[in-house]
């Protein structure tokens, strides 16, 4: 049998694991399902279809799988889905998907979530990602695999975050971040390339500098994006798997409306 707490409630509907440990004050709802060795912590709430996979830990106010903050949901059954090895520390907050955005926002696996960060509608976080405190996630944004996201840093609806990016603490992000970058300020501007990072995730040292020497060339404020394009096409001998990813995520953000290449699944204001 489950650990449960002689304060909490849980709905006799709810599917947990006989693992799982559930703290004083917890409140589970009917639709929820936890997978084996995960914590819930001491006045935590879990509403909604939500699903939560093995090994992940909830601390105390953690607030997740309530109504989506749409004006445009009508009710309908949509899903909060969270894998395997997630921290969410106090205060975190989630939001099922709505009908408009395909119905789930969906959580991968080895993610950190600090204190007051929050997930709304229809987002997707991948892997490895870190949201630190304060960080706010508008609907139907994305965050790519091994991305950082300093601390009260606000992202619009649809923006995309590329992969192993960096966000500094308290910017405005409006356009789609792209990876392996260092990205801060209001408005957002590509600093540098996120070298420390790369190597932390098992880059070579090759990589890296391919990819210091496209972002010379792809981030001159002086030539432009079209120009750009042309001469790093010229240079074949840098053209590695990462600066290939790098070229086709700004081709799709430069030539999409507002700079967020997912715009384009807008459904309506």
């Amino acid at each position: 049998m489950s650990e449960i707490h002689a304060t909490a409630v849980v709905d006799k509907k709810a599917e947990l694991d006989s693992s799982v440990e559930v703290g004083a004050y917890a409140v589970i709802g009917p639709e929820v399902k936890i997978g084996p060795e995960t914590k819930i912590h001491n006045s935590v709430s879990i509403a909604g279809d939500t699903t939560i996979g093995q090994n992940n830990e909830l601390f105390p106010y953690t607030s997740i799988g309530f109504q989506p903050q749409d004006k445009k949901f009508k009710g309908n059954s949509t899903k909060l889905i969270i894998g395997d090895n997630n921290i969410l520390r106090e205060f975190v907050s989630m939001n099922p998907g709505t009908e408009e955005g395909g119905g789930k926002t969906t959580i991968g696996s080895d993610n950190m979530f600090l204190t007051y960060s929050h997930v709304a509608h229809d987002c997707r976080v991948e892997n490895n990602v870190i949201m630190s405190g304060g960080v706010l996630l508008a609907g139907h944004v994305r965050l790519e695999k091994g991305c950082i996201v300093s601390g009260g840093t606000c992202i619009n609806q649809f923006v995309t975050v590329g992969r192993y990016a960096y966000i500094g603490g308290l910017t405005r992000v409006v356009q789609d971040v792209p990876p392996f970058m260092i990205t801060e300020g209001n408005p957002q501007r590509v600093r540098s390339v996120n070298a420390v990072g790369m190597q932390r995730n098992d880059f070579s040292s090759e990589s890296v500098q391919r990819v210091r020497e496209a972002y010379r060339v792809l981030f001159d404020p002086d030539v432009l994006w079209s120009r750009a394009e042309e001469t790093l096409l010229s240079r074949p001998e840098i053209m590695t798997e990462e600066v290939r990813y790098l070229l086709d995520f700004l081709r799709l953000r430069n030539g999409s409306k507002n700079g967020r290449a997912r715009e384009a699944l807008r459904t309506g204001s």
